[in-house]
């Protein structure tokens, strides 16, 4: 109990549960869908979005229930939350760690099913559970059920934490150096105003800005300083806004403008709202292409644009693809838009000059095609490659080759078969898996034409 009680109360935890401001906050249809299609899918009374706060949980949504929160002292979920894995009960009177809870007598908890909500950096705030009023024998769908279920509510909250960021003023930058004068060089890109660092590469930063005026927000990539192979890095970064600009589809992202200050290059962009595609794939063991292929689609119709115009991506893989919600009637849906981005390492199709880094592979190793490892003069067919390494773990959850180590790897895409999908993932079609399979050949010409004909292929 001392140690559950600590991880409860974990300053890390309880500030990234403040930082969602779900706490007494007002009842949301979307959560309370969810609520609702637990109970009605799984057959019970009783469905919960408990959140773990220090003393008390909160109902963030109750289905079958009519208090908004009760005493830890009543808590299952906090189990849950400390242990960050699901509770299984089948019958509360003989299960060892809640025999003893109150809930049993007060509020008829015998049978409860519990998984755990975290945020996208990995803390536990709470929990989707159902409970039953009479002892449940738990069936292994009915867990999955719940775990998918649970997904959607880590989505939800996911957006309005990002949604809170960008509203609140205590989350911007300061504007003034130490003595209160406003400072041009750390809070200003021309017209645009910085709000906060969104990310950190290993050649720019980028910020969240709006501009003076408008007040619309946007995405501002700034090359970061750096005297070592400078010259390479700036012709890299001019390159990309230069490409990405000839680039007109509603798939990939655009580039609204380009300056420099203080002799570093930026490049002014659309601002994303969203997840990029690998936080989401770790949310799952992997995605189901009857219910999430959409999000492949997308991708595939940017690149086969992208080809059409003569250029290679070179860094295809799920960091460089950001989802932003689909609306339907105003409201945020299940659903995904993809949105293709970071073309920072392409290159013009036949293009002699061909950038690298300290003499290194451009690209990420674990997404490569053979003939980039090789250093042969790729065409559009290596990005299709690398998209299919994407689907693979889209599908699957894991990557076909993935180690520690960058020389298995590497020696995995050169000579190696992949391993068989459905041994990650059994319920694949036979049709699915021989996609994969010719996607991922090791010589161009065995591959897809498109990307749209792969994907067409998975359906």
């Amino acid at each position: 109990m001392v140690h559950t009680t600590k991880r409860i109360l974990d300053p890390s935890r309880i500030n990234a549960l403040r930082q969602t401001f779900l706490l007494d906050s007002k009842a949301e249809e979307a959560f309370d869908r969810l609520t609702s299609l637990a109970a009605r899918t799984l057959g019970v009374p009783v469905s919960l979005i408990s959140l773990v706060d220090t003393n008390r949980q909160f109902f963030k949504s109750a289905s079958g229930f009519n208090l908004q929160e009760t005493p830890l002292s009543h808590s299952f979920c906090k189990h849950v939350v400390s242990t960050g894995q699901p509770l299984v009960v089948n019958d509360a009177r003989k299960h060892p760690a809640v025999m003893n809870n109150p809930a049993i007598h007060d509020l008829e908890v015998i049978g409860y099913l519990g998984m755990p909500i975290c945020t996208s950096d990995g803390h536990n705030i709470g929990s989707l559970c159902v409970i039953d009023k009479n002892p449940r024998q738990w069936t292994q769908d009915e867990m999955d059920i719940l775990k998918d279920l649970t997904n959607s509510v880590m989505m939800e909250v996911e957006l309005r934490v990002q949604m809170q960021v960008e509203s609140e003023v205590g989350r911007t930058l300061s504007d003034t150096d130490i003595y209160g004068k406003p400072t041009e060089r750390e809070s200003h890109y021309g017209a645009y105003k910085v709000i906060h660092k969104i990310a950190s590469g290993g050649m720019a930063d980028v910020y969240y800005c709006k501009h003076h005026v408008l007040n619309t927000a946007v995405a501002v990539k700034e090359l970061r300083s750096t005297p070592k192979n400078y010259v390479d890095f700036l012709q890299r970064f001019q390159q990309e806004a230069k490409i990405v600009s000839r680039l007109k589809h509603p798939n990939i992202i655009r580039v609204f403008d380009f300056g420099t200050r203080n002799n570093n290059p930026y490049m002014v962009m659309e601002y994303i709202h969203g997840d990029d595609l690998s936080v989401f794939m770790k949310r799952f063991d992997g995605l189901r292409f009857e219910e999430d292929g959409a999000i492949l689609l997308d991708i595939a119709e940017a690149l086969d644009y992208a080809h059409s115009q003569g250029i290679i991506h070179r860094d295809v893989k799920p960091s460089n693809v950001m989802l932003r919600r689909r609306f339907r009637n105003g409201k945020p849906t299940l659903h995904f838009h993809a949105t293709l981005m970071d073309f920072g390492v392409a290159k013009i199709q036949d293009s002699q000059q061909q950038l690298t880094q300290d003499d290194n592979l451009v690209g990420t190793v674990a997404y490569m095609s053979p003939e980039q490892i090789e250093g042969e003069n790729i065409d559009y067919r290596s990005d299709l490659y690398s998209f299919g390494v994407m689907a693979y773990e889209f599908l699957t959850g894991h990557r076909p080759f993935d180690s520690s180590n960058i020389g298995t790897v590497l020696n995995g895409h050169l000579f190696h078969a992949i391993p068989d999908p459905c041994d990650y993932a059994p319920d694949l079609k036979r049709s699915q898996v021989a996609a994969l399979r010719q996607i991922l050949a090791k010589k161009p010409e065995d591959r897809p034409a498109s990307a749209l004909e792969f994907v067409k292929m998975l359906a």
